[in-house]
């Protein structure tokens, strides 16, 4: 192991580093369009609350894995076109949330990523993120999910 020494002062442009703060403004435009998003989403207005998430989410500077709130909308978008049954756009979604430090193991996140990719026909890759939210949360994750998930991954891992 070399010895690594850190340098002295950090240059403020210095693009490995994630930023500390976000602009107060935008922080306050993100929120309020996340908010109206998600009493759109309770409301079941899945497509209008779609686009204040994609509209919030366009305001997050990059890069968007920098951001704790890009999980959220991003997680929010995904579960509005889940919603709608647009399953890929769905699995788009839930792939970008993936990609922040904070969700790569988020079992409700893979839980929806799996139950697309069942959706779209790809049961391998279906099976593989239903059992990583599995192993995450357990069978609990799935009470209040249509039972064929459920059910597709104990036929595939024989959970029972």
């Amino acid at each position: 192991m070399t010895d690594q020494k850190m340098p002295d002062t950090l240059d403020e442009d210095d693009t490995d580093l994630p930023r500390e703060e976000m602009d107060q403004l935008t922080f306050d435009q993100i929120d309020q369009l996340g908010d109206a998003g998600n009493d759109l989403l309770d409301d079941g207005a899945y497509e209008a609350a779609a686009a204040k998430f994609e509209t919030a989410f366009a305001l997050v500077p990059q890069p968007f894995q920098d951001w704790e709130v890009s999980i959220w909308l991003l997680a929010s978008l995904g579960e509005s076109y889940f919603l709608m049954d647009d399953f890929a756009k769905a699995r788009e979604a839930f792939s970008k949330a993936l990609e922040c430090p904070d969700a790569e193991d988020s079992p409700p996140i893979l839980l929806r990523m799996g139950q697309c990719e069942y959706e779209l026909g790809n049961k391998d890759a279906a099976a593989e993120r239903l059992m990583d939210a599995y192993m995450g949360e357990g069978r609990e994750l799935f009470a209040d999910e249509d039972e064929k998930y459920y059910d597709y991954l104990n036929s595939v891992y024989e959970l029972k």
